[in-house]
């Protein structure tokens, strides 16, 4: 089961990003994450454009982005705190595609799955943004599906996510046990494949109230 947070943000003051990014470098060593550093010129045009490979992703051209990427833990995502130089947060995937994640070309958001690391990780990258919100960014906006970011509330965050992710776990049994099983009419299996998942979606919502 994994968990997404959708984050946008603008730097409040463009000069700023390179101590933004010291301060976040210095989290992530006293944290054990692995980090990458950008330093782009912000005076060359953007022209960038992504493949990937054995190695992983991979990008020709000019990303023009300053600030950090890191991950806080062994299974979640890349989290970007890179900047564009006008000064929007950007990564190299709304660098190519601003609505790979959300319809807003103009103001971009990028994702990231935390739920594959638990309550902790989750709730870890929530404080960081509000820490830099505070600090760094003229805007910063976060739409999570635990709720945390909206009421703050650690214990009622775990709790939640230990439900999710049991109720996920049943239901990865239930579909395996379904998709196994040769005596189903395949139409059979397609109307309760479906029964299954909208059962989870209606009693598993986000927590944002």
């Amino acid at each position: 089961m994994y968990l997404k947070l959708r984050y946008r943000a603008r730097l409040a003051d463009l000069a700023l990003v390179d101590q933004m990014a010291d301060e976040v470098a210095d989290i992530c060593d006293s944290n054990g994450w692995k980090y990458h550093r950008w330093d782009d010129d912000w005076r060359k045009p953007t022209d960038v454009q992504i493949g990937e490979s054995e190695e992983g992703i991979n990008f020709e051209g000019e990303a023009g982005l300053r600030g950090i990427h890191f991950s806080p833990g062994p299974q979640c995502e890349t989290i970007w705190l890179t900047f564009s130089a006008n000064g929007m947060l950007n990564s190299l995937f709304t660098l190519e595609n601003p609505t790979f994640t959300a319809e807003d070309p103009d103001y971009p958001w990028n994702r990231v799955k935390t739920g594959f690391d638990g309550a902790k990780t989750h709730i870890e990258i929530c404080n960081l943004f509000r820490f830099l919100e505070k600090k760094y960014f003229s805007d910063c906006q976060m739409l999570d599906e635990s709720g945390y970011w909206q009421h703050g509330d650690k214990a009622r965050c775990e709790k939640w996510m230990d439900e999710v992710t049991r109720a996920h776990d049943t239901l990865d049994e239930e579909i395996a046990a379904l998709e196994s099983d040769p005596s189903i009419d395949p139409k059979t299996r397609h109307k309760i494949f479906y029964g299954l998942i909208k059962q989870f979606g209606e009693r598993y919502k986000p927590d944002t109230q």
